[in-house]
């Protein structure tokens, strides 16, 4: 994907119409994923899309920095962009770090720490661990940061 469109290896496409027309442009069969996961968005194949250009650009924003961040962190760690909530991440060591472009608990991208057994303590902020929001102003290393103080306050 670049800004509002869908980038193939042989063409591009706005990113609008039906989910399933797009996805028939990336040449791959797209599906719901309840079987898989819970929480996924719900969706129809038959759904319009049609994205903000503005919005898009605050998502891609965080992600590429998020991605950026998860680079520096572990750089031998492959990062995996998860299809349910589309957020790119990483596990090391028993704690999940990524960036989320936001979800029914947070509305907008934010930055995330989860391990895998939360400890007690200030900085865990979310069931799930810690949050840091990141918008329009993403920086790459205030994102690092956010990872290794997680990482240190996890190890404590």
């Amino acid at each position: 994907m670049s800004g509002t469109e869908l980038v193939t290896p042989t063409d591009r496409h706005p990113i609008r119409g039906r989910l399933a027309d797009l996805a028939a442009h990336a040449g791959i069969e797209p599906r719901r994923l309840t079987d898989v996961y819970s929480g996924a968005p719900t969706i129809d194949l038959d759904d319009p899309v049609d994205l903000d250009p503005s919005a898009a650009a605050v998502l891609l924003g965080a992600l590429a920095a998020g991605d950026t961040a998860l680079r520096e962190l572990d750089p031998a760690q492959p990062r995996v962009l998860w299809p349910v909530h589309f957020d790119v991440g990483i596990t090391v060591d028993r704690i999940n770090y990524g960036v989320s472009p936001g979800d029914a608990l947070i509305g907008s991208p934010y930055a995330y720490v989860g391990p895998w057994e939360i400890p007690a303590g200030e900085f865990w902020n979310q069931p799930f661990g810690a949050a840091l929001p990141v918008g329009d102003a993403t920086d790459p290393a205030t994102i690092l940061d956010f990872f290794r103080t997680g990482r240190t306050q996890a190890e404590r």
